[in-house]
């Protein structure tokens, strides 16, 4: 793997260039043992907090034209036992860069207690971490498989000056993007039957595609529109159907750790609390299609109060981007004419990329406020951050 991890796919963000590298650091027997175990599920339960837990969800969220998917959250969750009752095999994959979040663990407990006192051999653990050596990792060792995945170390932990965020990404990026990234290219991989080192292959392909369309579009004049309408000291609100919106609720996290400190709001599409949108307010819709129906007639009630359309669409001519005021086009998907929240297609990057071209969005605000001479240390970030994650 070392020739991949010497060669940078991305001259503007230098941390995609680390989640590259760390993505190669994977160890291919771990790899292999988490690709076989996740191919011999009938049943998937993803499970994480926070940006861990919409990766986990926008990747396992394409597995279901082979599996079911259905994490502890869900209202239809009937329990491990029914799980495997209905499926046999069932794999809970849960995620953790730190390996102490409190409600994953909560679940390790809890499921080590059910193998514990049933024995059961058809339930299977996998954990995905940065730290291997914590309080899940150890305890995952007992009775399942630690998959090792590298993200920012303790040194990285705190910086205010905005080279360092784009170099390192803020907070928990490299850890989310790279673990959204591996297991869609394990869902590829499996969707075309091939064996579990091919993940590498396909990642090697991908991240240049990503790198390359990330490059082109922050130095866009599009991009800097984008960040001009962010600035502005309006609201945000971020929508999707389907995967989509879990891309929305990822990015939507990291928006509202620097709007918030700015005095500002950002809420996702459907929210109890979304309210109508004001004069200048940004709508940021995501949308392979971009016909999508609902989503289009969320675009035109935001146009006639007076705010802004920002598009991620598939396809170029879609009604999503003719009705924005600034659109990105993230792949081609011109053959496809509508979307819909109950239709399931095959496989596509569409939503990875979405997520990775976002993710320099508010490291851009950070650094426009710099400008004016206002820090964002990130410890603010931590201040606003949800401690229920």
């Amino acid at each position: 793997m070392g020739s991949k991890v010497n060669t940078k796919i991305s001259k503007e963000v230098e941390y995609l260039n680390k989640i590259k590298d760390n993505f190669f650091a994977i160890k291919p027997k771990q790899l292999e043992e988490v690709y076989q175990l996740i191919s011999n599920s009938r049943c998937i339960v993803p499970y994480g907090s926070g940006r861990t837990y919409s990766s986990l969800k926008i990747g396992t969220s394409q597995m279901v034209r082979d599996k079911v998917v259905i994490t502890p959250e869900d209202p239809g969750f009937p329990g491990i036992d029914k799980l495997e009752e209905w499926f046999g095999n069932t794999t809970f994959l849960l995620a953790s860069g730190s390996g102490s979040s409190p409600t994953p663990h909560r679940a390790l407990l809890d499921l080590k207690l059910h193998i514990d006192c049933t024995g059961s051999d058809r339930t299977n653990v996998v954990l995905i971490t940065s730290n291997p050596n914590s309080p899940m990792g150890e305890l995952v060792r007992d009775f399942g498989t630690v998959l090792e995945l590298k993200g920012r170390t303790k040194s990285d932990k705190r910086y205010s000056t905005y080279d360092r965020m784009v170099g390192l990404g803020i907070m928990g990026d490299q850890f989310e993007l790279a673990l959204l990234s591996l297991i869609q290219r394990i869902v590829e991989v499996m969707y075309r039957g091939w064996d579990a080192y091919r993940v590498f292959e396909l990642a090697e392909k991908e991240f240049a595609n990503i790198g390359k369309l990330v490059d082109e579009i922050v130095t866009s004049e599009p991009y800097s529109k984008l960040i001009n309408a962010l600035f502005q000291p309006h609201s945000i609100t971020l929508g999707g159907i389907g995967t989509s919106s879990l891309v929305a609720s990822m990015v939507a996290i990291r928006f509202m750790h620097v709007k918030r400190i700015l005095g500002d709001e950002v809420f996702v599409s459907r929210g109890e609390t979304t309210p109508q949108p004001r004069v200048g307010d940004a709508g940021i819709f995501i949308s392979r299609s971009g016909n999508t129906e609902i989503l289009l007639d969320w675009a035109k009630s935001f146009k006639r109060l007076g705010a802004k359309i920002i598009a991620f669409v598939g396809h170029k001519d879609s009604g999503l981007a003719k009705m924005s005021d600034c659109k990105f086009l993230l792949d081609d998907a011109g053959g496809i004419t509508g979307g819909s929240p109950i239709l399931r297609r095959d496989p596509t990057t569409f939503y990875e990329r979405a997520a990775y071209v976002l993710s320099p969005a508010p490291v851009h605000l950070c650094r426009k406020m710099g400008e004016l001479g206002y820090l964002m240390p990130e410890y603010l970030f931590d201040w606003y951050h949800s401690i229920t994650d």
